[in-house]
């Protein structure tokens, strides 16, 4: 980045940043709680509206999350970067930043209405979009905000918010449900929340840590040649995880939507858990990668196998019980989505892998390489999901999503590997089967008795084999502990810590 005159700023309270351990508890009560309100949101929406209404509010809902990744374009990682590394002009890149993603939101939004107006959409489906859009624009302006919290490496202030938004939109949208104020009530209510949710994170942002400066147009400029390429990893990243959506609408239908998306969606919240573990650990990657790389290579290896570990667990007790889920959250018209259910639970790790990787990648500045593989990936989910609905219907698009999931999985992995080093997950790649051939075994005895037996039963058996074993030894977890931030030094004059 070009060099500025630094800014002088008010102090943040304590001398380090918490630890990663710390944080990232911090991020994943966040991640529970929204966790829980989007699965109370799903299925009170799912049960209210029909099926084939809930196919168009799932589809504006994919088509604006699609067109607005456009907005992540990697600004908030590359912020994080240079506040990590060095704060003297922290506040002018969260400057930058919020300038290049304000201009990405208004041409993001302006284009989704432009392509409603062109295809003469009825007008209740143009506001729903730009109502869509506008929610979507404040979570993308929200999350750049938090590029402070993860830079100072204090995350505390990540559950606070996520409650105010999550509680916000739980009372609205059901409101909405409850006096039957229709369609467009419930993108309402849920672009309210987000709104406020931007307005807190700003003021936490400024109050707290620092407030954004006008930067130049020279490191405006900079800032966005940085940012493109690990945002089209971005972009393409949030996207693979759309398009069999969009496929299957264009192919097949809403209701066919519905019974795709509904499950497909269900199972994506679950990636949220360790996406709040890498919120807290990106940072100190880019730190580690500096000045420890043997350091960054040992938490690299840690999060490896813990990924790996709990990740096949879930995926086994979802695929296991997915009609009685389906059931009991979104009632019987939701049936004919359970093989999609059951298909989709085994992609909760391959993509908390990738993510994992992608994270590495973007912290040792090779984020050419993850967005390369992730473009090739993308392409080939989207000609392979549409010859697949084409030949062998909707429900053959969560065979290719999936495969695609592996595949980026395996792609983040070998590419990982080239640059930093091979993962070792030691024993667990042997006792892994076998925990699971065992959970799944006692969940076949069980259920018949009760499913929550089943369900006990087959936790414990597998987490006590993996942990019993010694595979994921508990002091590996206090290590974390001792990764807190030392501030680094400061070039300049004044300092922004």
């Amino acid at each position: 980045m070009p060099p500025h005159p630094p800014l002088p700023a008010p102090p943040v309270a304590g001398e380090h940043g918490r630890s990663i351990l710390s944080n990232s508890l911090f991020v994943m009560l966040a991640r529970v709680m929204q966790l829980a309100v989007g699965f109370l949101l799903l299925a009170g929406v799912a049960r209210y509206l029909p099926v084939a209404r809930y196919g168009e509010f799932g589809y504006i809902t994919t088509l604006a999350a699609s067109t607005m990744a456009m907005t992540y374009f990697g600004l908030q990682q590359t912020i994080i970067k240079e506040m990590a590394r060095d704060r003297t002009h922290a506040a002018r890149h969260l400057g930058a930043g919020l300038v290049l993603r304000s201009i990405l939101c208004l041409v993001a939004i302006l284009g989704l209405v432009l392509a409603d107006v062109l295809t003469d959409a009825p007008r209740e489906i143009m506001l729903a979009t730009l109502l869509c859009a506008t929610g979507e624009a404040c979570r993308s302006l929200a999350m750049l905000s938090g590029a402070a919290f993860q830079a100072y490496e204090r995350m505390i202030w990540e559950p606070v918010l996520t409650l105010a938004q999550s509680l916000t939109a739980l009372v609205l949208v059901g409101l909405a449900i409850w006096l039957d104020w229709g369609f467009l009530a419930l993108f309402g209510g849920v672009t309210a929340s987000l709104m406020l949710q931007v307005v807190l994170s700003w003021a936490v942002c400024a109050r707290r840590f620092i407030a954004p400066a006008m930067p130049s147009a020279a490191l405006v400029k900079s800032m966005l040649s940085v940012a493109v390429v690990v945002g089209l990893g971005v972009f393409f990243n949030r996207n693979l995880v759309r398009v069999s959506t969009l496929i299957v609408k264009w192919m097949e239908g809403p209701e066919a939507v519905a019974w795709f998306q509904l499950p497909h969606d269900f199972i994506l919240r679950f990636g949220l858990v360790p996406q709040a573990i890498m919120l807290a650990s990106f940072p100190v990657f880019a730190r580690l990668m500096l000045h420890d790389r043997a350091g960054a290579e040992r938490l690299y290896q840690l999060f490896f196998r813990y990924t790996l570990a709990w990740g096949p667990g879930v995926s086994l007790a979802l695929a296991f019980f997915a009609e009685d889920l389906i059931l009991l959250c979104f009632g019987a018209r939701y049936v004919p989505g359970v093989p999609v259910f059951q298909w989709m639970a085994w992609a909760i790790t391959p993509l908390a892998l990738d993510l994992l990787h992608m994270n590495i990648l973007v912290a040792m500045d090779k984020q050419k390489t993850a967005t390369l593989y992730t473009g090739v990936t993308l392409v080939l989910c989207a000609g392979g999901a549409w010859l697949a609905v084409a030949t062998l219907g909707w429900e053959s698009a969560a065979w290719v999503a999936l495969a695609s999931y592996v595949l980026l999985a395996g792609l983040s992995t070998w590419c990982t590997a080239r640059a930093l080093v091979a993962p070792r997950p030691g024993r667990l790649a042997l006792l892994l089967p076998l925990a699971l051939a065992c959970a799944w075994g006692v969940l076949h005895v069980v259920a018949p008795v009760s499913k929550v037996l089943a369900f006990l039963a087959g936790a414990a058996t597998y987490c006590g084999l993996l942990v019993g074993s010694g595979a994921l030894p508990w002091q590996e977890i206090k290590q974390l502990r001792t990764l807190r931030r030392a501030r680094p030094p400061i070039r300049g004059a004044a300092s922004n810590d």
